[in-house]
């Protein structure tokens, strides 16, 4: 495959050369050892522009296994390399389910979208994953997955589960075909309630929690482009990072201001349930004296002024612009 892959990539710049828009390869480098998939990735041999790093979607719920496999991933790569994530797909369980907690399950599913989609890296996102679509135990009769069919009745060997229909909203099948039409797989019982629409009326609903994160992703350089240093690295179930543009590293509290690629941007995700009484002093550290603003937050409203006193609750995620 070593040696496929620089034709591919040759045909897919042919194309790019005729009309001058990009395109991409991406590889499904199955193997948990970050090394072998970003072997494809070396830009020498010009082979594929992204291998998923599957080390990251097998995590547990824990900041400081989180950050190893960030961390593998990133010495993986190197410096010339571009990193991706993603939490869930085709072949494995939705994140949704498998973090799930009760009292939790929600507060975990926006942790995990706002890491996702601050790192420094592309990210992959699930369909579905945007409204926390559950997993469905489907029946053998049922089954249309032909590992899953073959597996039987070691049923957690099928994909079947988290492959199940779109739910857009609460008409039959979920709005994903026709009534008349009967839909691949079963659509998940719990469509009338958790849909696209019904989402899209809420304000407070996941989908518009992922919606602002796409939105500030967009509207900030520093999240799609700028580099990473690590302030917590999953002590006390807390994982904390800096991202920022060459130029402007050092101690926080630098005068670089500017929506738009200047200054740096500090992620502060809460992976557990405990609470901090106030920033801890690694964090508060970075904080100018006036304070920072707050860009997103599941706590606070963006623009808030976050001080050094803060307290972070279980489950809080805090993006703030260092000025």
């Amino acid at each position: 495959t070593h040696d496929i892959c620089p034709e591919m990539r040759q045909v897919t710049e042919e194309y790019t050369a005729r009309d001058g828009r990009d395109r991409i390869l991406v590889g499904e480098v199955f193997d948990h050892d970050p090394s072998n998939a970003a072997a494809y990735q070396n830009h020498q041999s010009e082979e594929l522009h992204l291998a998923f790093n599957f080390d990251f979607l097998a995590q547990p719920w824990k900041a400081s296994r989180f950050y190893n496999s960030i961390r593998k991933w990133y010495d993986a790569i190197g410096d010339q390399g571009w990193p991706n994530f993603t939490l869930s797909n085709h072949d494995r369980r939705r994140h949704y389910g498998r973090y799930r907690k009760p009292g939790c399950t929600v507060a975990r599913a926006r942790v995990a979208a706002a890491m996702l989609l601050s790192l420094r890296g592309t990210p992959f996102l699930y369909y579905g994953e945007e409204i926390g679509m559950n997993n469905l135990r489907i029946h053998h009769r049922e089954l249309q997955d032909p590992l899953g069919i073959r597996m039987w009745p070691l049923w957690w060997y099928g994909r079947d589960p988290e492959r199940t229909p779109m739910q857009w909203d609460s008409t039959p099948h979920a709005g994903f075909c026709e009534p008349a039409v009967r839909p691949w797989l079963r659509v998940h019982h719990n469509y009338v309630r958790k849909n696209v629409a019904a989402q899209q009326r809420d304000p407070k609903s996941l989908w518009h929690w992922y919606r602002s994160l796409i939105s500030l992703r967009k509207s900030e350089q520093l999240l799609r482009s700028g580099e990473i240093e690590f302030v917590r690295k999953g002590n006390g179930n807390l994982l904390a990072y800096r991202r920022y543009l060459d130029g402007s590293e050092g101690s926080a509290g630098a005068k670089t201001g500017g929506s738009n690629g200047s200054g740096s941007i500090l992620v502060v995700l809460n992976f557990g349930l405990r609470i901090f009484p106030k920033l801890p002093r690694d964090l508060a550290a970075l904080l100018p004296p006036e304070g920072a603003e707050l860009l997103l937050g599941t706590h606070a409203a963006p623009g808030t002024r976050i001080q050094a006193g803060h307290g972070i609750a279980p489950h809080e995620v805090l993006i703030l612009r260092l000025e």
